[in-house]
């Protein structure tokens, strides 16, 4: 009898091992089914309908509106756009020419700083330092200011330096008539088409037709791009 007890009792055991995890499952199974739709409620203020996952999907399939549309008279703007890049970078070249170098600079700094401006300046300086730091700032800061119509810009201002490089490919999208979001992909699409290394980019049969009217002057304004 002892025995047959103990044997029923491991049958049941054994029982409620196997059953468990299916009752579990029934029980927070559903519980799960539950708590997603109430985690969609309380994301989108109102149950997950299929017309609202329809307005989603359009919504997430609207085109981008800074790719545009490649044609002959975008590739004109474009090319607008270019010319207007190459004067900037002449320019800024320019710019960048008339900076000093290091020793020419000390020197003309030291024969600033000898003139009568000069000791003005340093002298507002000192009698600043009496008073506050915004005092200080403003004092050198109008020394720097003459001191640059004076030299010419520091070269040791790598901030004056970049500006003006960055300024060179942002110049081509106001005569473009584009947006500089707009310019910017534009250049992209085309450099990958004259390079022939697409990659991800997409050409429809009338963009492929329009770039290769205009590849030869393309690769002429953008020759050092490719």
């Amino acid at each position: 009898m002892k025995s047959s007890r103990r044997t029923l009792a491991a049958l049941l055991v054994v029982a409620l091992a196997v059953s468990c995890p299916l009752v579990a499952h029934a029980q927070f199974g559903g519980l799960g089914d539950r708590l997603k739709k109430k985690a969609t409620q309380a994301i989108t203020g109102k149950p997950a309908t299929p017309a609202t996952r329809a307005a989603n999907a359009d919504q997430a399939e609207a085109p981008d509106t800074n790719v545009v549309e490649i044609t002959a008279d975008v590739l004109a703007r474009f090319e607008t756009g270019l010319h207007a890049e190459e004067a900037r970078r002449q320019e800024v070249e320019a710019k960048l020419k008339a900076v000093r170098k290091p020793e020419d600079y000390s020197t003309c700094e030291g024969r600033f700083d000898m003139s009568e401006q000069g000791r003005k300046l340093a002298s507002a300086i000192r009698t600043a330092g009496g008073q506050n730091a915004d005092a200080v700032s403003a004092a050198i800061a109008n020394r720097q200011a003459a001191l640059d119509v004076f030299c010419g810009h520091d070269p040791s201002d790598y901030e004056y330096k970049r500006t003006l490089q960055a300024s060179i490919p942002t110049a081509g999208s106001g005569p473009a008539n584009l947006s500089q979001r707009q310019y910017a992909i534009l250049r992209e699409r085309v450099q990958a088409f004259l390079s022939k290394n697409r990659g991800m980019y997409v050409f429809t049969p009338a963009e492929d037709e329009a770039l290769k009217t205009e590849s030869a002057t393309l690769k002429n304004l953008m020759k050092d791009q490719l």
